[in-house]
């Protein structure tokens, strides 16, 4: 453990004494659980802070499922957001002594805040509040969970993102090819990239982008490490699998530049296989901008050893932190977000429900302009393969990205990849178990 991470946690480790000893917390048992006829009990004026640790929630957003509601419910609280940026790093707000309420991160992230001891276990406020772990999709608890040892919750879902097959309609009419349907293999998907990945006087069409290879892999639920050895899984049938779809698609002629960026930007990519949370953002900016673009979605293409399996649960997790003086609060905002109420909202606007009421995902995108006339049942056909903790998630991640590009622009074939990458990875974890 570097001297840095120490002091770091040494630091949240006082404030939580200090949290302890101020016995601030004692404000917050004025306010109680939520459903009840007293839950707008008076409490004195508290303004609790969420910070933005990864994914994405905008400001209208923030202002629509957060402060708007949390007025209405508790009219003392008054809610500050922190985005991340030059001196509002998590690492400096703990050196600062101002560590956020309420963190929002995606699961995948939850690490880098166990790691500097700002998780708390949420198992006895979700009794005292009446929260129920079995209203949620059992996938998005799962993973969450998997981040402890003895069935710890360190927070709530908010949400996850869905994938799905994206495309440009325009440009498979224009080329006269029939648009990708549901329940598509990647085999049927990438002949269809062959056929719209084309030249067309000085426009390179590009037929397909399938995200990164570590997110294409996740269809088959190709693990990073044994969890048991630490020894990397990159030399196996899962990852072999994975490469060879992925060499297939840059292989297609014209398709070694395609990117999300084209599909809104120069559009010229015909398919997006990807996760949704951008798109409806993307889409919007199109619209304000007068050039609102013309496509739809199929179901997210599908291995022929994991039929009915898209990528993994990214769920979008709010933590309330160790450190904060009002836990119970924080709890509240976090129960009353993720409660149906506000969830349907989120739902109607295209932002994927964490509950598992399929009331919820029959109401997606109703209120969204972006979505509106969209095959939103696609989304809903898969189901996504769990999000479980790995040791070495980010890292690995961060190695196939670093190492891609090889096996893209043919400097190495399958085999000579993977078992690069597997030497790396065994690197990769020896250099982490020793920092």
């Amino acid at each position: 453990m570097s001297w840095r991470k120490l002091l770091l946690q040494l630091l949240v480790a006082v404030a939580m004494m200090l949290a302890e000893g101020c016995g601030s917390s004692q404000n917050d048992s004025l306010a109680p659980p939520v459903g009840t006829d007293a839950e707008n009990a008076a409490v004195e004026p508290v303004k609790l802070s969420l910070f933005l640790g990864g994914g994405q929630l905008s400001d209208d957003e923030f202002q629509k499922y957060f402060v708007k509601p949390v007025q209405q419910k508790f009219p003392s609280i008054t809610m500050d957001f922190v985005k991340r940026g030059k001196g509002t790093q998590i690492t400096d707000l703990v050196a600062a002594g101002t560590v956020p309420d309420i963190i929002f991160t995606p699961q995948a992230s939850m690490e880098q805040f166990i790691d500097l001891n700002l998780q708390m276990d949420v198992r006895d406020l979700m009794k005292k509040y009446n929260v129920n772990t079995e209203k949620f999709n059992p996938l998005t608890i799962d993973g969450i969970q998997s981040y402890s040892s003895k069935g710890e919750i360190y927070g709530l879902p908010l949400s996850y993102n869905f994938s799905a097959l994206f495309y440009n309609r325009d440009i498979f009419d224009k080329f006269g090819v029939p648009y990708p349907k549901d329940k598509s293999t990647w085999d049927q998907v990438i002949d269809l990239a062959k056929k719209v990945g084309r030249q067309d006087g000085e426009v390179q069409y590009e037929g397909l982008f399938a995200g990164s290879l570590w997110q294409f892999s996740q269809g088959l639920s190709a693990g990073y490490t044994d969890p048991k050895t630490d020894v990397p899984l990159f030399n196996t049938d899962k990852w072999k699998t994975a490469a060879q779809y992925y060499k297939r698609i840059y292989d297609i002629p014209g398709n070694q530049k395609a990117a999300f960026a084209h599909f809104f930007g120069s559009r010229n990519l015909a398919m997006n296989a990807n996760v949704g949370s951008q798109m409806v953002e993307e889409d919007e900016k199109a619209r304000n901008g007068g050039a609102p673009l013309n496509w739809d979605i199929a179901s997210y293409p599908n291995f022929p050893e994991a039929v009915g399996k898209s990528m993994k649960m990214a769920s979008q997790v709010l933590m309330p932190t160790s450190t904060g003086s009002h836990q119970d609060l924080a709890f509240q905002v976090i129960a009353l977000v993720t409660g149906q109420e506000q969830q349907l909202k989120m739902s109607r606007s295209g932002r994927t429900s964490s509950l598992k009421d399929p009331s919820l995902s029959e109401q997606f995108g109703a209120d969204s302009v972006a979505l509106q006339r969209k095959h939103i049942a696609s989304i809903f056909m898969n189901t996504p393969t769990p999000s479980i903790y790995e040791k070495y998630d980010l890292p690995a991640r961060n190695l196939v990205d670093k190492v891609t590009p090889k096996l893209i622009n043919g400097t190495e074939d399958v085999n000579t990849f993977l078992r690069n990458l597997q030497e790396l990875g065994i690197q990769m974890v020896q250099e982490e178990k020793a920092k």
